[in-house]
C-alpha cells in the first residue's frame, strides 16, 4: 500500500509540477505583438488560447485526482493537489474570462476614453493572474522540495539501516573476538561496514545544508514551520554524534556497540523525514503508521512462513536474524504513535514481547543443543500471537485515524479538555484506589474475578492518555506508565496473585499526572486572560489605524490648498491622535513590549506630522503620516502573531472566514477598478501602445546586450551597460520613467565605451580608419544607436506624462483615493484577519495609493504613475495571496516576487523582459528543468526524458551507463574543492574505494 502511495505521490508531483508551470509561462508569455489592424483583437485571441490550456491542464489534473482516490490514495498531497486544480479551474473559468469580456468590451468601445480603461482593466486582471500562477507554482514548489528531502531522508535512514543489519550479523560471527583474532573474511565484511559508514556521512551532511537552505529560503508558512523543525531535529538531535560513534566503535572492531550507534542514527534520519512529510495534525502520522504496519504484517507473515520451512540450524539463525528485523521496525512504530495512539501502541508492544520471545526459542541461548523441529515448534506459537496483536493494532490506528479525520479542522478547547481529563483522572484515581482495596481483602480464589476490573481502568487510563497528549505532553507520560503498571496487575490478578506494588505504582503516576494537568488547566487559563487583553489591544490598534489612513487621505486633498483653517483642524485631528497612540502603547508595554516598541515610534512620527502641519505643510507632513501608518501595521502584525501562537495553544479557531474573505476580493477588485481608471487619466493624451512599444524596445535591447555582456570581462563597460539596460526595463515595468531614463543613458554612454574602445583596437592592431570593421562593433554600435532612439521616445513620452492635464490629475487622484478607502477596512484588520502575504500586500498598496493620489494633486503625473503602479502590483500580489488562501494552498509570496513589507524601499527586481531574456539566451547546458529525480534511476519516470521538447539528450558520454557509486564518486569529486593538478588522482581514489564497496 505504501509502495502504490509513493508511487502516485510521485505521478502527482511530476502532473501538477509540470500542469502549473506550463500555465504560468502561458500566463507570463508575451501576448501577440500587436499588429496594424486590431491590436487588442491579438490579445483577445492569445488569451483564449491561455484559457483553454488552463482547462485543459485542470481537466488532466483532475483525471490524476480521480485516478487517486479510486487508488484509494488520501492524506496533505491530495489536498494539496485538489487546491491546485480548483485554483487552476477559476482562473480558466471565471478570471480569464473577464480579461476576454474586458478586452471584447474596449474593442467595441463607443469613445476612447472608455475603450482605454477596459483595456487598462484586462492589463491589470492579467497582472493577477500571472501572480496567482507564479505564487502557485512556488508554493507546490515548496512542498514538493520538502517531499524530495524527506524521501532522501528517508532513503539514508533505509542505507544506514541496511549497514546496522550487516554490522549485527558480523558481530555475532565475532563476538568476543578480538580484532587481531578476525579472518581475513571478517576483516574484508569490516572494512566494508567501514567503507559504507564513511561515505554516508558526507551524503547526510549534504541532505542536511539543504534543509538548512531550506529553512532560510522558506519564510512563513507551514512549509517553513516543517523546515524549520526538522533542521532543529537534524542539528541539536543525536545524528552527527551517532554517526562518528559508529566510525570510532568500527575503527576499534566493536561492531554490535558500532550497531547501537548506526540504529540511533537511522532513527534521527527517520524523524526528520517524519517532521519534513507530516503535517501539524495526528491524520497523517496516522494514516503513515497504518502504512507501516501493514508493512511489518507482511513480513512477519514472511518470517512465520520461513519458520515452518525450518530444518536445520542455520535455518533457525536465518529466521532468527529476520524476525529481529520485524522487532526493530515494530519498535519504531510504536514510539511514533505512542502519544497519538497509545492503546495502539500498546498492542505493538505485545507484538514486540512476542517476537523477542520467538527469537529466544529460534536461538536460545541457555539450550544450543535443542533441535531445529523443537525451535521451530516453540517459535511458532509466539510469532502467530505476535502477528495477531499486530492485527489488533492496524484495526486500533484505523479507528483512531477515522476519529480524527472527523474531528479535522475542529480543534478541541484546549482549557475545557484539560478539565475534563482532570475530572477523568480524579475519578480514575478514585476508582484504583478502592480496587488496591479490595484486592487485598480478597481471597486467593476470588482475584481473578478483579482482573477485568482493573483491565477495564487501564483502558479508561489509556483513553485518558490519548487525550491529555493534546494538553500535557507530561501528563500523558504519566497516564501512560499508569496503564503499564495497572497491566502488570491485571496480569497478576488474572494468576491469583497479588501486585501490591504495581497497584501503587499506578496510583502514584496518575495523581503525578493529575498534577501535571493542574498546572496545564492553570497556565491555560492565564494564556485566555492574556489573549482577551490582547483582543483588546488589537481593537484599539483597529481603530488607530483606520483614523490615521483616514487623516492621511485628507492630508493628501489639502495639498496645496491656501485654506489654513481645514489644515489647522489636519493638526488638532494629527495631535489627538498622536495622545491616543500613546496611551494605547503605554497599555502594550506589559503584556507585548515588542507592539509598544512599534507603537512608540509611530507616535514620533505622527508628533513631526503634526508639528508640519501645525506650520500649514501638508505635503512635508505626509512622508511622516506614511511612516507613522507603516509602524502601526508593523504593531498590527506583532499583536496578530502573538495572539494567534495563544489561540493555537488554547486550541481556538483561527484565521479568516471564506465569507470574509469573499468579501475582501471584492474590495480588492474595486480597488484595482479604482487604481486603474487612475491610470488612465495619468495616461491620458498618451497613445495607448506607447508604454508598451518603449518597453518592448528596451527590452530588445537588453536581450540582445546580454549574450555579448556574459562574454565580456566582470568591470567592462559592456557589462555595464548590460545591467543599466536591464535596469530600465525593469522600471519601466514598473511605470518609473525618470528612473529609466536614468538608466537608458547610462547604458547608452557605456555601449559608446564600448564601440570607442574596439575601434580603437581595430585601428592599432590594422591601420585602418577608426570604424568598425567587423559584425561584432557594427552590432555594438547599432545597439548604441537603438538605445540613444529609445531613451529620446522615453524622453517625449516623459514630456507628455508631465503635460497631462490639470483636471485628468484630479480625476486621477480621486478614483486613488477612492481605491484607498475600498481597501482601507482590510488593511485595518476591521474585517477579520486575512492571510499574512495579502495583509502586507494591501498595506503596501494602501501606502502606494496614498503617495500617488497626493502626487497627483501635485501635479507630479510622472511620480503619480510610478505609485499607482506600485499600488497595482500590490493589490494584484493581494488578491493571489487571498485566492490561494481561499484554496486551501499557503500564500507566501514566490521567491522574487515584487511584494515587499509596507515602506520597504522597491530594489532591483527582475522584470517579464528580462526573464524572457534569459529563456531566449541560454548558455549550452542551460536548458529548462522539466522534473527532478532521485539520484537513484535519473529522470526517466519524472516530468523529464530523453527527448525532450527542447532537443534529444542521447549522446556520446558513458557516464550514466556506468555503476550508481561509479557515478557518485565522480560526482563527489567534482563537488570538492581541490587543486586541479591533483584531480585525477582524487577521483581515481574515490572510485577505488566504490569499487571495494561494490563488491559486497
Amino acid at each position: 500500500m505504501n509502495d502504490r502511495r509513493s508511487r502516485w505521490l510521485s505521478v502527482w508531483v511530476a502532473v501538477a509540477t509540470a500542469a502549473v508551470a506550463g500555465a504560468g509561462v502561458a500566463a507570463e508569455a508575451p501576448l501577440s505583438k500587436p499588429g496594424p489592424e486590431d491590436p487588442l483583437l491579438q490579445q483577445q485571441l492569445k488569451q483564449e488560447q491561455i484559457r483553454h490550456g488552463t482547462l485543459r491542464v485542470a481537466k488532466q489534473l483532475a483525471e490524476i485526482l480521480a485516478e487517486g482516490e479510486r487508488n484509494q490514495i488520501a492524506g496533505a498531497d491530495l489536498h494539496r493537489l485538489i487546491a491546485v486544480a480548483r485554483v487552476l479551474e477559476t482562473l480558466s473559468d471565471r478570471e480569464m474570462r473577464q480579461v476576454i469580456e474586458a478586452l471584447q468590451q474596449a474593442r467595441q468601445a463607443a469613445d476612447a476614453t472608455t475603450g482605454a480603461r477596459r483595456a487598462t482593466e484586462a492589463f491589470a486582471a492579467q497582472r493577477a493572474i500571472i501572480l496567482q500562477l507564479e505564487q502557485l507554482l512556488a508554493e507546490y514548489s515548496r512542498q514538493h522540495q520538502l517531499y524530495v528531502l524527506a524521501g532522501r531522508f528517508r532513503a539514508l535512514a533505509a542505507r544506514q539501516t541496511e549497514i546496522m543489519r550487516n554490522g549485527v550479523r558480523l558481530g555475532r560471527a565475532t563476538e568476543g573476538k578480538p580484532l587481531t583474532a578476525f579472518s581475513e573474511v571478517e576483516r574484508n565484511l569490516l572494512r566494508l561496514q567501514q567503507i559504507e559508514q564513511e561515505t554516508l556521512k558526507p551524503e547526510v551532511l549534504l541532505a542536511v545544508g539543504e534543509l538548512e537552505r531550506l529553512a532560510r529560503q522558506f519564510a512563513e508558512g507551514p512549509a517553513a514551520q516543517r523546515a524549520r523543525a526538522a533542521h532543529q531535529q537534524a542539528r541539536e538531535g543525536d545524528l552527527l554524534r551517532a554517526l562518528d560513534a559508529a566510525m570510532a566503535e568500527l575503527s576499534k572492531g566493536l561492531v554490535l556497540g558500532a550497531a547501537g550507534s548506526q540504529r540511533r542514527a537511522r532513527n534521527q534520519l527517520r524523524a526528520v523525514a517524519r517532521l519534513l512529510l507530516l503535517s501539524d495534525d495526528h491524520v497523517e502520522a496516522l494514516r503513515q503508521a497504518v502504512h507501516e504496519v501493514q508493512e511489518i504484517i507482511d513480513h512477519q507473515q514472511a518470517v512465520l512462513a520461513e519458520t515452518q520451512q525450518i530444518q536445520s540450524r542455520d535455518a533457525a539463525v536465518e529466521a532468527e536474524t529476520k524476525q529481529a528485523e520485524v522487532v526493530d521496525s515494530t519498535d519504531l512504530v510504536s514510539h511514533d504513535v505512542e502519544e497519538i495512539a497509545p492503546v495502539a501502541a500498546e498492542q505493538l508492544r505485545r507484538a514486540f514481547d512476542h517476537m523477542q520471545d520467538a527469537r529466544e526459542a529460534l536461538l536460545p541461548k541457555d539450550a544450543s543443543h535443542r533441535s531445529p523441529a523443537e525451535r521451530r515448534q516453540k517459535a511458532l506459537p509466539h510469532q502467530q500471537d505476535a502477528l495477531a496483536s499486530l492485527q489488533q493494532a492496524r484495526r486500533t490506528l484505523q479507528d483512531r485515524l477515522a476519529e480524527a479525520e472527523r474531528d479535522l479542522g475542529q480543534p478541541p478547547d484546549s482549557l475545557q479538555l484539560a478539565q475534563q481529563v482532570q475530572e477523568q483522572v480524579q475519578e480514575l484515581i478514585e476508582r484504583q484506589t478502592e480496587l488496591k482495596q479490595a484486592s487485598a481483602a480478597a481471597q486467593p480464589k476470588a482475584l481473578p474475578e478483579l482482573a477485568p476490573p482493573q483491565g477495564e481502568l487501564k483502558d479508561k487510563t489509556q483513553r485518558a492518555q490519548q487525550q491529555a497528549a493534546a494538553v500535557s505532553p507530561q501528563a500523558a507520560s504519566a497516564l501512560g506508565d499508569a496503564a503499564n503498571y495497572m497491566q502488570a496487575a491485571q496480569r497478576a490478578l488474572a494468576a491469583a496473585t497479588r501486585n501490591p506494588d504495581a497497584q501503587q505504582a499506578s496510583l502514584d503516576a496518575l495523581q503525578q499526572a493529575q498534577r501535571h494537568l493542574e498546572q496545564a488547566a492553570a497556565q491555560l487559563q492565564q494564556a485566555a486572560q492574556q489573549l482577551t487583553e490582547l483582543e483588546g489591544l488589537a481593537d484599539k490598534l483597529e481603530n488607530l489605524v483606520a483614523e490615521q489612513q483616514a487623516l492621511q487621505l485628507d492630508t493628501a486633498k489639502a495639498t496645496g490648498r491656501t485654506d489654513s483653517g481645514t489644515v489647522s483642524a489636519l493638526a488638532d485631528r494629527q495631535q489627538a491622535l498622536t495622545q491616543e497612540t500613546d496611551r494605547v502603547r503605554a497599555q502594550a508595554s506589559g503584556p507585548v513590549p515588542v507592539v509598544a516598541s512599534h507603537l512608540a515610534s509611530a507616535t514620533n512620527h505622527m508628533a513631526q506630522a503634526g508639528a508640519q502641519l501645525a506650520q500649514a505643510s501638508p505635503r512635508a507632513a505626509q512622508p511622516h503620516q506614511a511612516d507613522a501608518l507603516t509602524e502601526l501595521y508593523a504593531a498590527q502584525r506583532e499583536l496578530s502573531q502573538q495572539a494567534d501562537a495563544l489561540r493555537q495553544r488554547l486550541g481556538l479557531a483561527q484565521g479568516g472566514q471564506p465569507d470574509a474573505w469573499a468579501e475582501a476580493q471584492a474590495a480588492i477588485q474595486q480597488a484595482q477598478q479604482e487604481a486603474g481608471w487612475a491610470m488612465t487619466q495619468l495616461q491620458q493624451g498618451q497613445r495607448a501602445d506607447a508604454w508598451e512599444q518603449l518597453r518592448q524596445r528596451q527590452e530588445q535591447i537588453a536581450q540582445a546586450l546580454e549574450p555579448k555582456a556574459q562574454a565580456a570581462a566582470a568591470q567592462s563597460p559592456l557589462r555595464r551597460a548590460s545591467q543599466a539596460a536591464q535596469q530600465a526595463t525593469q522600471q519601466l515595468a514598473q511605470f518609473d520613467l525618470p528612473g529609466a531614463i536614468g538608466s537608458m543613458h547610462a547604458a547608452h554612454q557605456q555601449l559608446e565605451q564600448s564601440v570607442a574602445s574596439a575601434t580603437r583596437a581595430t585601428g592599432s592592431a590594422a591601420a585602418q580608419p577608426a570604424a568598425p570593421s567587423d559584425q561584432s562593433d557594427a552590432a555594438l554600435a547599432q545597439l548604441a544607436h537603438e538605445q540613444a532612439q529609445v531613451k529620446q521616445q522615453a524622453e517625449a513620452l516623459l514630456a507628455a506624462t508631465q503635460a497631462t492635464p490639470a483636471s485628468a490629475l484630479h480625476q486621477a487622484a480621486e478614483h486613488l483615493q477612492q481605491a484607498g478607502r475600498a481597501v482601507a477596512p482590510l488593511t485595518a484588520g476591521q474585517k477579520g484577519p486575512l492571510p499574512q502575504a495579502a495583509q502586507t500586500a494591501l498595506q503596501s498598496a494602501q501606502l502606494a495609493l496614498a503617495q500617488g493620489s497626493a502626487q497627483a494633486i501635485a501635479g507630479q503625473a510622472a511620480q503619480a504613475q510610478t505609485s499607482t503602479a506600485a499600488a497595482q502590483q500590490a493589490l494584484a500580489q493581494a488578491q493571489a495571496a487571498l485566492a490561494l488562501a481561499q484554496a486551501g494552498l499557503n500564500a507566501q509570496p514566490a521567491p522574487g516576487s515584487r511584494s515587499q513589507s509596507p515602506g520597504q524601499a522597491r530594489g532591483p527586481q527582475t522584470g517579464r523582459g528580462q526573464a524572457q531574456a534569459q529563456a531566449q539566451v541560454r548558455q549550452p547546458g542551460q536548458g529548462q528543468p522539466l522534473g527532478r529525480g532521485d539520484g537513484q534511476v535519473g529522470n526517466w519516470r519524472g516530468a523529464g526524458g530523453t527527448a525532450g521538447p527542447r532537443q534529444p539528450t542521447e549522446g556520446g558520454s558513458a557516464f550514466l551507463g556506468l555503476p550508481p557509486r561509479d557515478r557518485a564518486a565522480l560526482l563527489q569529486s567534482q563537488a570538492e574543492k581541490y587543486p586541479q593538478e591533483y584531480a585525477p588522482l582524487i577521483e581515481q581514489y574515490l572510485k577505488n574505494l566504490s569499487d571495494q564497496a561494490g563488491g559486497k
